[in-house]
């Protein structure tokens, strides 16, 4: 029987900062047992709504995570790797739908936002209650009841997460896994089963992003992450060791990686000249419009912590984002952005001021190695709690960001160790624990959504 390496099949819980996070050694090995093992049956929608995702593209005016979906339903279709025809040899079953396209290509300019967003709600609850009608359909019987559809996953991007499925039947609502956006205990996310997407899907701000942060420390061009290029670079031989590759070959067979390698005689990076930065819109939570006024004193070249209100013109956001040491993650209308992943492109600490998150990619990676976790109600001492770091652990922290910004990219066509291997990846955990595990803890939980309740 398949199995998971003994620290991995141990279930770490990483999500609270606690030691037993997966190594790089043990992340590499986990990716490649996946790739070997991994096998998932896409299910096949009728005509009309196979349409519906062909006509709508990754992404959606400014909002990048809403094309999680169709990235799914676009790599799950072409990936010969993990997709298989056989219903009865699949490890998950895919539903493709997609809810945001549905939801976006109903909307009726002479009705208001609300209007239009309960029009669409309605649309897209029939639409998910119909692909779950057409898996009735393409699956033979006894698969249900095999394990009352835990095996089967579904993406939802959209902020309203996993409430699309309310009107499908009961026991898919309750036990389908859903990879989704709103990964927040406000919005029933459920730690042990679903999973919390990594949710920006751009292909062009990882390599500006790499300009930025080569022209303000260069000697760090030699410590980009390389693989040998070529067919044959994910098969054997001391490169396999390495889980990572991006781009084209260079001149020596190499390419470049979105990630970094540091030794420890490594000087610190070059100090950033303002201390924390945020860009968005205040009115979509009270805790933005409190922290906005009470930073916004002086001159804005000036300030120490910068927040801006509104969208920022593309090159003054990339360059806010390159020249503040930490970037801050607060609440708006839900608790996730795709803010939260450009700032680790940008080599920027998150500072995360949202309460109940699960954050993406938790059961992986310790995200207290690479990021700052405030509690709502403490927010208006940010400056001071970000002042009182020692300068080496700082440093430390942006550091660690570099190591692992690759995680959370999505490419045009899938990487080694990018944001849709890791997204698998956990989904190949949570499928290795329904064959092999208890069938009523299935997954890893994450607590780091219980944190900020425990101080009171």
């Amino acid at each position: 029987a398949p199995s998971l390496p003994p620290r991995l099949a141990a279930r770490p819980r990483v999500g609270d900062g606690r030691s037993d996070a997966l190594t790089p050694r043990l992340l590499n090995a986990a990716l490649h047992l996946m790739d070997e093992r991994f096998r998932i049956f896409k299910v096949m929608l009728p005509k009309q709504m196979r349409m519906l995702t062909q006509q709508c593209g990754i992404n959606f005016g400014h909002i990048r995570g809403y094309g999680v979906e169709k990235y799914f339903v676009q790599h799950l279709h072409t990936s010969a790797r993990w997709r298989t025809s056989d219903v009865a040899g699949a490890w998950l079953y895919y539903v493709p739908v997609v809810p945001c396209a549905a939801r976006w290509e109903h909307k009726t300019p002479a009705l208001s936002k609300e209007e239009n967003y309960e029009r669409a709600k309605k649309f897209v609850k029939q639409y998910v209650k119909r692909a779950v009608e057409a898996v009735r359909m393409a699956v033979p019987d006894g698969f249900f009841e095999r394990n009352a559809w835990r095996d089967f996953f579904w993406v939802s991007s959209q902020d309203r997460g996993a409430e699309f499925a309310e009107l499908a039947e009961v026991a898919f609502k309750e036990n389908a896994a859903v990879l989704v956006n709103t990964a927040s205990e406000h919005m029933h996310f459920r730690p042990c089963q679903d999973v919390s997407t990594v949710c920006s899907v751009n292909f062009d701000l990882p390599p500006i992003a790499d300009r930025l942060l080569e022209r303000a420390d260069p000697w760090l061009v030699s410590r980009r992450t390389r693989v040998r290029g070529g067919a044959d670079w994910n098969k054997g031989g001391a490169d396999k060791e390495e889980p990572w590759h991006v781009d084209k070959p260079d001149s020596e067979g190499f390419v470049r990686s979105g990630s970094y390698r540091f030794e420890p005689a490594d000087p610190p990076l070059r100090p950033r000249h303002r201390l924390a930065f945020f860009a968005g819109n205040l009115d979509s939570n009270p805790l933005r419009k409190r922290m906005y006024t009470q930073f916004d004193r002086g001159p804005p070249a000036e300030r120490r912590v910068l927040l801006v209100s509104g969208r920022m013109e593309d090159k003054q956001y990339r360059q806010a984002m390159a020249h503040s040491t930490f970037c801050l993650h607060i609440a708006g209308h839900q608790v996730w952005s795709p803010r939260l992943m450009e700032y680790l492109w940008f080599g920027c600490v998150p500072v995360i001021i949202a309460d109940g998150y699960h954050l993406p990619l938790a059961h992986l990676l310790d995200w207290s190695a690479f990021s700052i976790k405030i509690c709502e109600r403490d927010a208006s001492n940010v400056e001071a709690i970000l002042e009182a770091l020692p300068a080496p652990r700082v440093d430390e922290l942006r550091k660690a960001v570099l190591r692992v910004r690759h995680h959370f990219m999505y490419f045009a066509n899938p990487k080694f160790g990018d944001a849709f291997h890791m997204t698998l990846l956990q989904l190949f955990i949570y499928a290795l624990h329904l064959r092999h595990g208890d069938p009523n803890d299935v997954a890893p939980c994450d607590v780091t959504a219980d944190q900020c309740k425990s101080l009171d």
